[in-house]
């Protein structure tokens, strides 16, 4: 049983998002562009896509509560990061 609010959620997200809680070396990794040249666009999937510089996938959690889901996002340029 997970029992969380949002005020927990977000505190957490933004941990994870400033990779406070990890070395520099383990943050990089987490968020950095590796996988950059990865995938492919299917013209029957709107979302797929080759990963870029611009636009690749770094680290997501996603949580599900008995039937509901939440998702949490932290933008750092947004949030002084």
């Amino acid at each position: 049983m997970e029992i969380t609010d949002i005020a927990d959620m977000s505190a957490s997200m933004e941990a994870v998002g400033t990779g406070k809680l990890l070395s520099k070396r383990s943050y990089e990794a987490q968020v950095g562009p590796n996988l950059v040249g990865f995938g492919s666009e299917d013209p029957n999937c709107p979302v797929c896509h080759k990963n870029t510089s611009a636009f690749n996938y770094g680290l997501g959690v996603a949580k599900n509560f008995a039937g509901c889901g939440a998702s949490l996002g932290y933008l750092p340029r947004q949030f002084g990061g």
